[in-house]
């Protein structure tokens, strides 16, 4: 790829900015490390000796700096060294540059260039390199703002940035073709004033809110003493699954992991454990045998993810106990037609279904038909996406998701919990687009909290916006659920994905297969509070079992 094509002046206001959270007020300055006073003194003396050197041989001087500029920057770090001898609460590890300070070398190096201009692009100390160095400076100094303040970046300010971005791509189609008939006069243009390739990715990973992930702990404690505390949901997914990679087999092998993992549940995890699968919960007669096989399936299930590993494998299970208590799952499942409630409870679930039906009664994503080994179909309607109130975003997800996995469990006889999800992107806008924020939450719960869940993700005539986006959202997708996406456009692709090996043409929708056959307008209203919850919308249903008052 080559370097896109973007002005100085340019360079200077992003270098100035384009990494800073507006919003923050400036940090306090912090001096300079002890290593970097030192490194900084021996690069002065080393300017010192050349400049003898150069007078000695009377050559031009002009490539080293002047003595007394030398003795002034010596006399400066002597006193940034000294003023942090007697700071004691800097850290000399973590001191880094303040923008104001930044910005006040930059206006220095802008001063220097005018005056030396023989000194812009080579010489050793010349204003590349202390450009290059106070570049540094500016992202230790951003990497400490994000440390201390984790803001969410807003869907207007990645709005913006996408629209940059894409601008840098048109000027980087425009500038190859001149190019290419001057390859190295090119070269040598586009290293003055291209934005190039490392700062496009750098900036396209700030667009993501990325940062390195900490190194992964292992777990030692014994498996009935792990800590659940601290749980840090951030760190995003930068590793790969092996090319020879295969899922875990339940085999004898993984069939005791699970019962250790289960066996170190506590009697109320246990109970929460079994409850994630509705049929469970449906049950009258909960028998310990019962409950035991239910939690087995859901550790094996985290044991998978864990590459086979029952230490972290029963972490995970436990922090997704805990996820679904604190989330209450079992009453958003419920909320609509549950006959066991208090005043209390009845309160509570008046907001769930009054929340929940705002967010679902566009049509955005429901339930409706199966593939066929059984397993559900959730299709996701971008172009009738419009709330996106954090809260009841994520509720809303996880109303649909559990519901299609009680459908896929109900259908299969419990053999497969498994969802398939098909997304149209037709008509997709950028006001469609939820806030980068809410979905990479929503793809840290899929991650750690529903492993194994998904048996298919299509995507269905995405637009160019759509894969802007996509671009941004990758970074947060775990690596299992990576390989289950597909890319699809067209008429001829979805006959030949959608296949009826996989899916028969009278379980689609018409966006999904030329001669799908799913055509009936979604009633929310019945789907939310006639139609049991682990049955699709479209289904048959004995007239029993439909929740009429």
């Amino acid at each position: 790829m080559e370097e896109t094509s973007t002005s100085v002046k340019d360079k200077k206001e992003w270098l100035s900015g384009a990494f800073q959270k507006k919003e923050l007020e400036p940090a306090e300055e912090m001096h300079m490390s002890h290593d970097l006073v030192a490194e900084k003194r021996k690069w002065l003396d080393e300017q010192k000796q050349k400049q003898k050197e150069a007078q000695t041989k009377g050559g031009d001087a002009g490539q080293v700096m002047s003595k007394d500029f030398i003795a002034e920057q010596r006399k400066w770090l002597e006193e940034q060294q000294q003023s942090k001898k007697t700071d004691s609460s800097a850290n000399p590890a973590d001191a880094v540059m303040t923008r104001d300070l930044v910005a006040e070398k930059m206006k220095w190096l802008d001063e220097f260039a005018k005056q030396h201009p023989e000194n812009g692009s080579n010489g050793e100390g010349s204003v590349a390199d202390r450009m290059k160095w106070l570049d540094g400076q500016m992202k230790k100094q951003q990497e400490s703002v994000r440390k201390e303040d984790d803001t969410a970046i807003t869907r207007h300010l990645v709005s913006d940035r996408m629209k940059w971005l894409d601008e840098q791509s048109q000027k980087e189609g425009a500038t190859a073709a001149a190019s290419s008939s001057s390859t190295a006069a090119g070269a040598v243009e586009s290293g003055k004033t291209g934005a190039g390739k490392g700062v496009f990715a750098q900036r396209m990973k700030w667009l993501q809110g990325k940062s390195a992930p900490p190194p992964p702990s292992v777990p030692t404690s014994p498996l009935a003493q792990i800590n659940i505390e601290n749980d840090d949901d951030d760190d995003d997914d930068d590793y790969m699954l092996p090319d020879d990679y295969e899922d875990l087999v339940y085999d004898e092998e993984s069939e005791k992991k699970c019962r250790e993992m289960v066996g170190a549940l506590t009697k109320e995890e246990l109970e929460h454990a079994a409850m994630s699968s509705y049929h469970y919960s449906l049950s009258e007669d909960k028998t310990k045998t019962e409950r035991e096989k239910y939690a087995m399936t859901m550790a094996f299930r985290h044991l998978v993810v864990c590459f086979g590993d029952p230490v972290s494998a029963l972490e995970r299970m436990k922090k997704t106990i805990q996820f679904r208590v604190t989330m209450d799952v079992d009453g958003i499942r419920t909320c609509f037609y549950s006959k066991k409630e208090n005043d209390e409870t009845k309160a509570t679930f008046n907001v769930y279904r009054e929340n929940i039906e705002a967010q679902l009664e566009t049509g955005k994503m429901f339930v409706m038909g199966y593939d066929t080994r059984g397993c559900s179909i959730m299709p996701m309607i971008s172009r009738n996406a419009d709330s996106v109130e954090p809260e009841w975003y994520i509720k809303a997800h996880i109303y649909t998701l559990e519901r299609a996995i009680a459908c896929s469990e109900r259908s299969t006889k419990g053999a497969d919990s498994k969802v398939n999800i098909i997304m149209d992107y037709n008509g997709h806008q950028l006001k469609h687009t939820p806030p980068l924020l809410q979905v990479r939450r929503l793809l840290h719960i899929l991650r750690d909290h529903y492993p194994g869940q998904l048996h298919q993700i299509t995507i269905m005539d995405a637009p160019f916006s759509f894969k802007a986006f996509y671009t941004l959202v990758y970074g947060f997708i775990d690596p299992f659920t990576k390989r289950l996406i597909r890319f699809i456009t067209g008429d001829e692709q979805k006959t030949e994905e959608l296949n009826a090996e996989k899916f028969w043409p009278d379980e689609l929708m018409p966006f999904m297969h030329p001669i799908g056959k799913k055509t009936k307008p979604l009633d929310v209203k019945a789907y939310l509070t006639t139609i049991p919850f682990d049955r699709a919308f479209d289904e048959e249903v004995p007239k029993s079992l439909l929740h009429i008052e």
